[in-house]
């Protein structure tokens, strides 16, 4: 069984049968993965079929622009760099400056509490 179907695979018969259906499987993971057709937004067969419509026309003009075109792959420049440093050293720094910095405002905020006490006590 096994050896008849594989010796059938080499046919130029099955090959154009395969190639169809190839076809066919691609176009419907394109709208399936890139256009969110699995769930249908509408319920009710005419409306969910305007959908359905809708979704293969807008994938047949994405196709046509050459936007993503499988054979054509568009030049891409350089990768951004990142915004932040987010390296170990980096985390810890930061870490140990806004420590410093909550801190020194303790220090700062306790200071001006002594003087504004120090200055009731006087009047």
């Amino acid at each position: 069984m096994q050896t008849k179907a594989r010796s059938e695979q080499t046919t130029a018969e099955w090959r154009r049968r395969c190639a169809i259906r190839a076809g066919c499987e691609a176009t419907v993971s394109e709208t399936v993965h890139a256009h969110g057709l699995r769930n249908c937004r509408y319920r009710g067969m005419a409306r969910t079929h305007v959908q359905h419509v809708l979704t293969a026309a807008g994938t047949n003009i994405i196709r046509l622009s050459g936007r993503n075109s499988p054979s054509i792959t568009p030049p891409r420049g350089p990768r951004p760099r990142s915004r932040s440093n987010n390296s170990a050293a980096a985390c810890l720094l930061k870490i140990t400056n806004s420590i410093r910095k909550l801190n020194q405002n303790r220090v700062d905020v306790n200071e001006a509490t002594r003087r504004s006490a120090g200055a009731r006590l006087l009047a």
